[in-house]
Formats: C-alpha cells, sequence, structure tokens
C-alpha cells in the first residue's frame, strides 16, 4: 500500500493543498482532475509541475554543465546528506526562464538559502508585499 502523503500543489495563499494525495499519486482528487484536463490540453506537460522536454533538457545541461556539483559548496551527489539532491535553481526566479545563464546547479540546502534571499529581495522591492 502506497504512503499517504499530502497533495505536492499550492492553493490561493501560496501553501500546500491541505487534502491528501490519491494513493499512488501527488495530488488530490480536485488537483488531479486539473493536471489531466491540462494535459490533454498540451500533451507536452509531464508528471512534473508542467515541466515540458525543453525544460527537462536545460536542466540536465545545467547539471551536467556544473558536473554534477553543487555550485555554491561544492558538494557533489555523493557527498549529500540523506534526503538531500541536487537541484537546479532559477536565479531569476522564473521557472519559464531556461537559459543557461540562469540555471545553477545547488545541493537542497544551498537552494533552500538561495530560494530564501530570492523571497527577501522580493519583499524589499514590493515593499513587503507579495508579488
Amino acid at each position: 500500500m502506497a504512503p499517504v502523503r499530502g497533495c505536492i500543489e499550492r492553493v490561493a495563499n501560496g501553501r500546500r493543498c491541505p487534502r491528501y494525495a490519491l494513493p499512488g499519486r501527488s495530488r488530490c482528487a480536485e488537483h488531479e482532475a486539473a493536471h489531466e484536463a491540462a494535459r490533454r490540453r498540451d500533451p507536452s506537460l509531464t508528471g512534473r509541475r508542467g515541466s515540458t522536454p525543453e525544460q527537462r533538457r536545460a536542466r540536465r545541461a545545467a547539471l551536467a554543465r556544473d558536473r554534477y556539483r553543487c555550485r555554491d559548496c561544492g558538494r557533489s551527489a555523493r557527498e549529500l546528506r540523506r534526503g538531500e539532491a541536487l537541484e537546479v535553481h532559477h536565479v531569476d526566479g522564473d521557472a519559464r526562464n531556461g537559459a543557461p545563464h540562469n540555471l545553477r546547479t545547488l545541493c537542497t540546502s544551498c537552494h533552500r538559502a538561495a530560494q530564501a534571499a530570492l523571497r527577501i529581495a522580493a519583499a524589499h522591492v514590493t515593499g513587503g508585499r507579495r508579488a
């Protein structure tokens, strides 16, 4: 039996959906139906929140360019702690911008710190309001 876990989608306030995912899935029934409808409209969408084949290629290229090492701390995938992974960070915060100069390989810890810095910078620019 698959473990029970929360839906991966975000709701209006930016928090995760409070409902549980369907067995063997990543989304609750409502979000799964919406995702399937989006896939029918655009078959290039995958299970990863809207990643396209081009986005996956850009991610793989960034990982290879950075030699599968975190660009901040220098750790490789083998040196990471349990539960950590190498992730690709969008420097400008725009997930649609897959330009090579906008992508950096970071470990989970460094990626969290980079994302926090982006949120702080955005809050400073918007005067504390969400953009």
